[in-house]
């Protein structure tokens, strides 16, 4: 019976969930979370929600001492590409505080990060968990709560969830909690422990309006099917090829699904110890999605609000790059372009060019930008040629802040007041994109070309917004024109070529042509968005949306293409 349910739980036919009184628990028991042992990961199943609603009511802070028990930790890849080799301090969890409010059988965290100073080696995000009860727990209720570890200063993302038992006047059991999976090509690793718990039941200020944001986020999701269903809502797809290449290092991938007429056909996230208990609030890093989604964005919008921006001047707005001497005439749109002009060598990739880690390890503004200014030499006319770098984005972010401060004054910020503001907020996207990663200085620049996190409903429903005109309150947010380009409907401006005959770039997205790989006797040229380490999003022909969330180093998204040609026939 177990191993049947684990098949239907992959194939995502089976909703996740915790022990019933049919079936009773056989790991993280109460009597383990009252003082037992917490020797080794266990399925995932034993963090997973219970149908029964809770009878003990949870609202107030809840803290964990996370040095208060043993840690358990088995490293299962790390390379020559993590610029933080690990060490005893990143082998357990930064400090944990958080308050909560519920609603139903829904946990919220009014915050998303604790406060307090930065914790030197992760980030730490929670997300939304749940309380109920069970049989088995002699009166008292059970929680469970998602949360993820960023790499401070990367974009590395490891999720895991926590578990513990409590009653309504505060008292609490040992909170169990692990890590067995991650989106981070460089550093993976399986982490757990079992640690000290403090509930102070507290009524918390802002209750109500922590409560109506969070349903107005939960309402605005697509619907969702599990992806097994695609198959039978269209015969013919393969949804074996929709999961791409078997990874490498034997994980699956994070994420991935087709968003077909507004539905998202979600593939199972499957973790080393069976399937997440809340994919929904899986945290999925951005890398060079950013490019696309927080600097193309950002451009575009500014565009629509201040026609010509585009074509400003790098150098009358960084100065260190005017002083720099090879940004002559530089715009904003060719930063975008990736065609500045400028590189060391035609052949030299981003993260493989010399010295890289000085501007990827720099926590401060001013050595970043002084990296992104000086580093290349100009070699050709700006505009001519295709190099990518995120050292141009983040100098195009910095160039950007800087033309907002001017118009909007000295307190805007990029992030906050160009595009979460306007566009995230009314489109009710997750918490996840509340925030970005950001210098840790006090100029705070976001950096731009990196850093944002997703859940899937968040970039399945970006792709939709940008394939439909990316509206808000049915008029286009950002300007139509580059938009256009940027998506290939503009064949006037199709963007430089990348170096391959079927590639180009146009600001801040990809594109490809799969005409020939899906029999078309014409170009089908495809926009798509690219993130470190295998994290696609596809803009397919025919308002049909793809996203892959993985770090097995993936980049052929063809496959997925084919299938979604067995829907509706891209070719001319």
């Amino acid at each position: 019976m177990k191993r049947l349910r684990g098949i239907l739980l992959t194939l995502g036919l089976l909703a996740l969930a915790g022990p019933t009184a049919a079936q009773p628990r056989d790991a993280l028991t109460a009597e383990t979370l009252r003082g037992g042992v917490f020797p080794a990961p266990v399925d995932y199943g034993a963090f997973a929600p219970g149908e029964t609603p809770a009878a003990n009511r949870f609202e107030g802070r809840l803290t964990l001492d996370v040095g208060s028990g043993p840690i358990g930790y088995a490293e299962r890849h790390i390379s020559l590409f993590d610029r933080q080799p690990a060490t005893e301090r990143r082998k357990r969890l930064p400090p944990f505080d958080f308050a909560f409010v519920q609603d139903g059988n829904d946990l919220i965290p009014t915050t998303r990060e604790p406060g307090g100073q930065a914790d030197p080696e992760w980030r730490l995000f929670v997300n939304a968990g749940r309380v109920w009860d069970e049989a088995g727990d002699h009166g008292w209720s059970r929680a469970s709560v998602p949360f993820s570890l960023q790499e401070y200063n990367a974009n590395c993302t490891h999720n895991g969830v926590l578990t513990f038992l409590y009653r309504s006047n505060g008292a609490a059991s040992k909170a169990a909690w692990q890590i067995v999976s991650e989106t981070c090509f460089y550093y993976k690793f399986d982490a757990w422990g079992l640690v000290d718990a403090r509930y102070w039941p507290t009524r918390q200020a802002g209750r109500t309006a922590v409560i109506a944001d969070h349903r107005r986020r939960e309402a605005a999701r697509l619907p969702v099917k599990p992806l097994a269903t695609l198959a039978a809502d269209f015969p013919g797809v393969d949804i074996s090829r929709l999961a791409l290449a078997p990874p490498k290092d034997g994980d699956p991938p994070t994420a991935y699904g087709l968003v077909v007429n507004g539905v998202n056909y979600a593939g199972p996230c499957l973790t080393r110890q069976g399937p997440h208990p809340y994919c929904a609030s899986v945290d999925l890093p951005s890398y060079s999605t950013a490019k696309s989604l927080f600097a193309g964005v950002a451009l575009m919008r500014l565009e629509k609000l201040y026609p010509g921006v585009r074509d400003a001047r790098i150098v009358d707005h960084v100065g260190h790059c005017a002083r720099a001497g090879s940004w002559d005439g530089v715009t904003f749109a060719d930063a975008l372009d990736m065609a500045t002009g400028q590189y060391g060598s035609k052949e030299e990739s981003d993260e493989g060019a010399p010295l890289i880690e000085a501007f990827f390890t720099a926590p401060n503004y001013t050595a970043r930008l002084h990296y992104s200014c000086y580093i290349h030499p100009r070699q050709v006319e700006r505009g001519t040629f295709f190099k990518y770098h995120t050292t141009d984005t983040f100098v195009l972010g910095a160039a950007m802040s800087d033309f907002l401060r001017g118009k909007q004054g000295p307190a805007s910020d990029l992030y906050d007041d160009v595009v979460l503001g306007p566009l995230w907020r009314p489109l009710a996207l997750s918490p996840a994109l509340d925030t970005t990663l950001r210098t840790y200085d006090g100029y705070r620049q976001p950096l731009a070309g990196l850093g944002l996190e997703y859940h899937s409903d968040d970039m399945a429903r970006l792709a939709v917004w940008l394939d439909g005109g990316a509206m808000i309150d049915g008029k286009a947010a950002l300007d139509e024109r580059m938009l256009a380009a940027a998506l290939q409907r503009d064949p006037a401006d199709p963007g430089l070529s990348t170096g391959r005959p079927t590639g180009r770039y146009k600001l801040g997205f990809w594109a490809d042509d799969i005409g020939p790989r899906l029999g078309c006797k014409s170009p089908v040229w495809v926009p798509h968005m690219s993130g470190y380490g295998g994290i696609l999003v596809v803009l397919l022909p025919h308002a049909i949306q793809y996203y892959y969330f993985s770090d097995g180093g993936e980049g052929d998204w063809s496959p997925a293409a084919v299938e979604a040609a067995k829907i509706r026939n891209p070719c001319p």
